[in-house]
């Protein structure tokens, strides 16, 4: 039963580019899992609770990753009047076709509106147009 079991599955394998559904599928089965730690060992105390073990694994992170400041903060418009877009014109149907693209399932933005909202309400499209020729105007953004 093993080495039908791997035929099987090499054989999945050579046609991954052929049918890479089925190869998907077929590699999905060997990485199912609830996606939860069982217990978590830390500094000799075994961890068991959910809250410890996030604050834990949170603790370890933040240890590990290298917090490298942003050259420039992704609301940084331009200071002065001279370097500001004026002659870009936003179009309430560019505005539109956009949102119609969002996908609805994606996460939160930093704003905290579902990109679903954004989809299924087209009647934001004028809103959104006003706030961007106004922003674009004005050289800065509205206080999130």
């Amino acid at each position: 039963m093993i080495t039908s079991k791997l035929k099987y599955e090499a054989k999945i394998a050579e046609e991954a580019n052929k049918n890479p559904r089925r190869y998907y599928n077929c590699a999905r089965t060997y990485s199912r899992g609830n996606g939860s730690v069982d217990s978590l060992e830390v500094g000799g105390e075994l961890l068991t609770s959910n809250q410890d073990k996030a604050s834990a694994l949170n603790e370890y992170v933040a240890s590990v990753v290298i917090q490298e400041p942003p050259d420039v903060p992704w609301h940084a418009l331009p200071s002065s009047k001279e370097d500001c877009l004026y002659t870009v014109d936003v179009e309430e149907a560019n505005v539109l076709k956009h949102t119609l693209r969002l996908k609805p399932h994606k996460a939160v933005g930093p704003d905290g509106i579902s990109p679903m909202v954004l989809k299924n309400v087209g009647s934001f499209a004028r809103p959104l147009k006003l706030l961007f020729t106004r922003s674009i105007r004005h050289a800065s953004l509205p206080q999130v």
